[in-house]
């Protein structure tokens, strides 16, 4: 392993994968035939999401209560189908690909710090993204920790894992306050815009691979 080689974690929405939240809505519209504007408040306005994806609430959970909300039958549509339509939200960011794989190429230890639930993981994981479980081996997910970003709790178990002083881990997210975050408890981050501006923030660091 070369004497340069740094820990990089990314953030996997908007950097890694791009999603969309409407996806969500037309999904589910198509699967339950239900309002649209019916939809967006039960998914979005009871607070579903956060409760997922801090772990509060388990896959089975999060349809249960969706079902709830919605008056569906217990049983269908099936959970499979729910956290299916609630996941085929992400496309990859192909831009970024080179960029990540020449990291690990060079020596790079890779891993992925990011706010997300059962369903979108295993969704991006079990098959037609193969980069995420390939490419980066170390991963801290919020459902999994049980705290989101940008709470100290999650920063402070990236550190834990990769058993490094905190100014040696390198961040990048695409949100302000995650950022904050980070740099809150020592991380050396930086905001993500595009993929030419990473390239120049690794640069910078001196973290080399063959861009």
């Amino acid at each position: 392993m070369p004497r340069s080689a740094r820990t990089l974690f990314f953030d996997v929405g908007n950097v890694l994968a791009y999603f969309d939240h409407e996806r969500v809505v037309k999904n589910l519209q198509r699967l339950l035939g239900v309002d649209a504007n019916r939809l967006r408040e039960v998914v979005f306005g009871a607070g579903l999401p956060s409760q997922y994806e801090s772990g509060r609430l388990d896959s089975p959970g999060f349809c249960g209560l969706l079902r709830e909300h919605l008056g569906l039958p217990d049983a269908k549509p099936s959970d499979r189908e729910l956290l299916d339509a609630c996941s085929d939200i992400f496309w990859l960011n192909h831009e970024i690909v080179p960029v990540v794989a020449q990291l690990a190429a060079a020596g790079h230890h890779l891993g992925i710090l990011s706010n997300t639930c059962d369903g979108h993981w295993r969704w991006l994981t079990r098959g037609q993204y193969r980069i995420l479980p390939d490419l980066f081996p170390r991963q801290v997910l919020s459902y999994q920790v049980g705290c989101l970003k940008p709470d100290a709790g999650i920063y402070e178990e990236t550190i834990r894992r990769s058993q490094i002083p905190p100014g040696e881990i390198f961040f990048v997210d695409d949100r302000p306050e995650n950022i904050e975050g980070a740099l809150r408890v020592g991380l050396d981050a930086c905001l993500f815009q595009n993929v030419s501006t990473l390239i120049r923030d690794l640069q910078a660091r001196n973290i080399i691979a063959n861009y």
